[in-house]
């Protein structure tokens, strides 16, 4: 399910690689599936690849993680790439 919290952005929650329930923000211009680096302990995922990203952020090489299983409603989709960006004043795990 889809909820739109008080800072008026829309979001969701997925499981990552059978992770607990994380809460995504819901970017439609992100092209890639972004975990909060700064909220990722416990989950089972490994960075092994650095890549360029260019986004709101700046532009930088961060870690991905090739793939990925990424659960949200009744979807289940596999062999997703992940990167790997810190947002530290951020409540949300990631962004999809």
């Amino acid at each position: 399910s889809f909820r739109l919290l008080d800072d008026n952005r829309i979001y969701t929650y997925c499981k990552i690689n059978d992770s607990d329930s994380l809460l995504f923000l819901i970017d439609t211009g992100a092209s890639d599936v972004v975990l909060n680096s700064d909220k990722i302990a416990g989950i089972n995922i490994t960075f092994d690849q650095q890549v360029s990203n260019t986004g709101t952020t700046g532009s930088g090489t961060v870690s991905a993680s090739v793939n990925n299983t990424v659960a949200f409603g009744r979807q289940v989709v596999h062999g997703i790439r992940i990167i790997s960006i810190p947002y530290s004043n951020e409540r949300w795990d990631g962004v999809l």
